[in-house]
């Protein structure tokens, strides 16, 4: 089920928190993988998210955040830490091709098929 709800509280060392969805009875748990998939590490308490809720036997867990508006959080509170992108992974198929492109150890321009036959 799709749900928007405010963070009650995120605690990084713990790695977990949870969200009182705006429809819910109890809060959903929400925890750090989850997050790092959104591109956050932390959140401050009031955040408000959009998120899948699923069941994990009778609790609601966050399986999915779909959105974060940071403009709803707690006066006082830390500001969002956001998820540093992973030096080692690769980049789009596109980015490699012009990266390979242009990587010539004498500076000269790569050649192409077309141009070898017309030379």
């Amino acid at each position: 089920m799709i749900a928007t709800g405010r963070v009650s509280w995120f605690n990084l060392q713990k790695k977990i928190g949870f969200v009182k969805v705006d429809n819910g009875e109890s809060d959903a748990f929400l925890h750090v993988s989850v997050l790092k998939a959104a591109g956050y590490v932390s959140v401050p308490a009031g955040t408000t998210l959009r998120v899948k809720i699923e069941l994990d036997g009778n609790r609601p867990r966050v399986a999915e955040v779909l959105s974060v508006d940071t403009s709803t959080a707690n006066p006082g509170e830390p500001g969002p830490v956001r998820r540093k992108k992973n030096p080692t992974e690769a980049p789009p198929d596109s980015a490699k091709a012009r990266t390979r492109a242009s990587l010539r150890l004498d500076g000269s321009t790569p050649t192409t098929t077309a141009s070898m036959k017309s030379e």
